[in-house]
């Protein structure tokens, strides 16, 4: 089951938790026409993600995806 949640709400031990837990593949996302600071913080994210052990697609709404 997919869940979403407010960035707003969470702390660092919260986004700890979500990374742990996460039993489904994670689609890590940006914005169109990204500038580089979403496109470094797409591939952190998903650099952490998958030294956790989960299964992660990069993808942005601009062709060529990443």
């Amino acid at each position: 089951m997919s869940r979403q949640v407010d960035a707003a709400d969470l702390d660092i031990a919260a986004v700890g938790a979500l990374i742990r837990d996460l039993e489904t593949p994670a689609i890590v996302a940006t914005h169109q026409n990204p500038d580089g600071d979403a496109i470094g913080s797409m591939l952190a994210l998903t650099r952490v993600l998958r030294a956790a052990g989960h299964d992660v697609v990069m993808w942005h709404p601009h062709d060529p995806t990443v």
